[in-house]
C-alpha cells in the first residue's frame, strides 16, 4: 500500500496593504476668474482696435478733386427777353408862326396864349402824364427891357440867380442845339409858382427847362416840362424832352 502523504491544508496568504497618506486634491477658485478676465481684456482690445480702424476710415479724407471752372456764357448765348416797347406815334403840326413841332398823337393842346407865342401840351407817355409849356418871354425875366448886351449865358445866369445854393447844386446844365439855335438844357429846376421879376417862389416839384437863343428872326424862348402824375423819374422826363426838342423846326 502506498503510503499516503498527509495533505497539507491550502493556505491563502493575505497581503494587507497599508494605505499611504491620502492626498486631497484641492480646487483652485481663482483660476476661472483669471481666465474670464483675460478673455474679457482680449475681447475689449479687439473691439477697441476695430473701432479705431472704422474711425480712421471715416475720418480719412477722400481723394481731392479740383473744382472745374464755371463756363462763362457769351452775351450771344444768354437769352434775355426784350422789354416791351410802347408804340407811340408822333405827329407834326405848325402852330401859327410861333412853333413847328412834333408831339405824341392824342396829346391835348392849349393855344389861347399862342398870339404871344405860348403853347401848352398835355398827355401821357409810357404810363406817366406830363405837361409841356413853350413860350417867348417878353422881358426874359428882367421886369423891364433886358440889357442890350444880353447873351444866352447871361440870361440863364440871371434866371438861376433866384435859386438857393443847394438848389443850384442839384442842377445839371448841358449845351444843346434846338432848331439850329444855341440853347441850354437845365435839369431839376424847382417849379416856379410866383414871379414879379424881383421875387420868385418855387415849389418842391422839379421841372426840366430849355433856354433857346434866337432862332432866325424869332426871339429867345423857353420850354418847360413837368410830370403831373406817377412817381417822379428825372431820366424818363429828360428822354421825352430830348425827343421834343429834336423835332422843333
Amino acid at each position: 500500500m502506498s503510503e499516503e502523504k498527509p495533505v497539507q491544508p491550502e493556505t491563502t496568504e493575505v497581503i494587507q496593504e497599508t494605505p499611504g497618506p491620502v492626498v486631497e486634491k484641492k480646487s483652485k477658485p481663482w483660476l476661472k476668474p483669471l481666465l474670464f478676465s483675460i478673455l474679457g481684456i482680449i475681447l475689449a482690445s479687439g473691439l477697441i482696435f476695430t473701432g479705431i480702424q472704422i474711425g480712421r476710415k471715416q475720418i480719412a479724407p477722400g481723394p481731392q478733386t479740383t473744382p472745374k471752372p464755371t463756363p462763362t456764357l457769351s452775351p450771344e448765348a444768354i437769352s434775355t427777353p426784350s422789354p416791351a416797347i410802347e408804340e407811340i406815334t408822333w405827329v407834326r403840326k405848325k402852330f401859327d408862326e410861333a412853333w413847328d413841332i412834333e408831339y405824341p398823337e392824342g396829346w391835348a393842346t392849349r393855344e389861347e396864349g399862342l398870339i404871344e407865342g405860348w403853347l401848352t401840351l398835355i398827355g401821357g407817355y409810357s404810363g406817366v402824364s406830363y405837361e409841356l409849356e413853350m413860350g417867348y418871354p417878353i422881358t426874359l425875366g428882367y421886369g423891364d427891357e433886358p440889357p442890350a448886351d444880353i447873351t444866352l449865358d447871361s440870361w440863364v445866369e440871371h434866371e438861376l440867380s433866384f435859386l438857393s445854393s443847394s438848389q443850384r447844386a442839384a442842377l445839371k446844365i448841358t449845351d444843346v442845339t434846338v432848331g439850329g439855335a444855341s440853347a441850354k438844357k437845365i435839369l431839376n429846376i424847382p417849379e416856379k409858382i410866383y414871379d414879379d421879376s424881383k421875387i420868385r417862389r418855387y415849389s418842391n416839384k422839379l421841372t426840366h427847362m430849355v433856354y433857346i437863343w434866337r432862332r432866325g428872326n424869332k426871339s429867345p424862348s423857353i420850354i418847360t416840362i413837368k410830370q403831373i402824375s406817377g412817381v417822379f423819374n428825372s431820366e424818363k422826363m429828360e428822354a421825352l424832352l430830348d425827343k421834343f426838342i429834336k423835332g422843333i423846326r
